[in-house]
């Protein structure tokens, strides 16, 4: 009786680990931990991961609308190839992998930084201004439809983006990369 009760429940944890192997597939799961992991490395990286994701979306959404507005429509756009699944994705992947760069560098800074302040202060720099290039893209796609009334915005998120990084920077890093 006790054997058959043990066998018994011996055979539904079996299956319950089949089932769970099945349907949660884990290394999906070990693979998005492990992401997890080095993405976030506390809550705090949460909201403007999320922030920084939605505006990266909201670019792509108004490109598309930006480019059928000035195609005539979505219909001429993709009939006159000025909109393409392939010429879109090239440049969203450009923009995926490098935030997602940056997502892991600023993870990782802080896995390796005895000090909190430190990485946090990493994590704030990258994220501000990666948003406002993904925010400024966000506006001039909108003004490409007509939204001129966005143009102030425009402005200022340009000259936010100079004081962040001076064209003298910018510049000097391009002469050193032609340089190597």
């Amino acid at each position: 009786m006790i054997f058959k009760e043990i066998k018994e429940i011996m055979l539904d944890t079996a299956m319950y680990f089949q089932k769970s192997i099945d349907f949660v597939k884990p290394v999906w799961v070990g693979v998005v931990t492990a992401v997890s992991y080095v993405i976030f490395p506390t809550d705090t990286y949460i909201p403007a991961t999320m922030a920084l994701l939605c505006t990266l979306a909201l670019d792509i959404i108004t490109k598309y609308i930006s480019v059928a507005h000035l195609n005539g429509g979505l219909y001429n756009a993709i009939k006159t190839k000025k909109l393409t699944s392939e010429s879109l994705w090239r440049g969203t992947r450009k923009k995926l992998v490098g935030v997602l760069v940056v997502l892991i560098l600023c993870g990782l800074s802080y896995r390796i930084s005895p000090f909190d302040a430190i990485p946090n202060v990493i994590q704030s720099i990258c994220f501000t201004v990666l948003f406002l290039r993904e925010g400024q893209s966000v506006v001039e796609n909108l003004i490409d439809c007509g939204y001129d009334d966005l143009r102030w915005l425009l402005v200022f998120m340009k000259k936010k983006e100079k004081e962040l990084i001076p064209d003298d920077e910018v510049d000097s890093n391009e002469e050193d990369k032609t340089n190597i």
